[in-house]
């Protein structure tokens, strides 16, 4: 399982090839995320190599966390500091496509269907003193 300590890749080609350090997405368009948010280690930055990228294929964004930490209001400010946003995988399925919210979760499921953690939603980065936006 990926968590942020290791390198990880996500690819559309063939889901064959799918091991633990490749995901595969099939040709799905994939929802607005931050890579391995479920982990208690989730990962400090992505990097991406397109090899091949037909004129169809979906974009790809970053965002800055950094600058939408520093440019939140006060009172949003304010309200969000010390709160947790927790976030969740389903561990039976690899779906890249859809939500998971905490109220679809299934009640009596397995201990092992769902993987998840807290988070604080601002943070201060490892590997520097900004404060950032998770």
């Amino acid at each position: 399982m990926l968590d942020g300590r290791i390198a990880g890749y996500i690819s559309n080609r063939d889901p064959a090839k799918q091991s633990d350090l490749l995901v595969v997405t099939g040709q799905k368009e994939l929802l607005w995320h931050a890579d391995g948010t479920q982990g208690v280690h989730p990962g400090i930055g992505t990097s991406l190599l397109a090899i091949e990228a037909a004129p169809e294929t979906t974009p790809t964004r970053f965002a800055n966390a950094v600058r939408a930490a520093r440019n939140l209001s006060p009172q949003m400010r304010v309200r969000i500091e010390d709160r947790k946003a927790a976030h969740y995988r389903e561990t039976y399925i690899v779906q890249t496509d859809k939500r998971m919210r905490e109220e679809e979760l299934v009640a009596d499921a397995p201990p092992d269907r769902y993987q998840s953690c807290d988070h604080p939603i601002i943070y201060s980065l490892p590997h520097s003193s900004q404060r950032a936006l998770f």
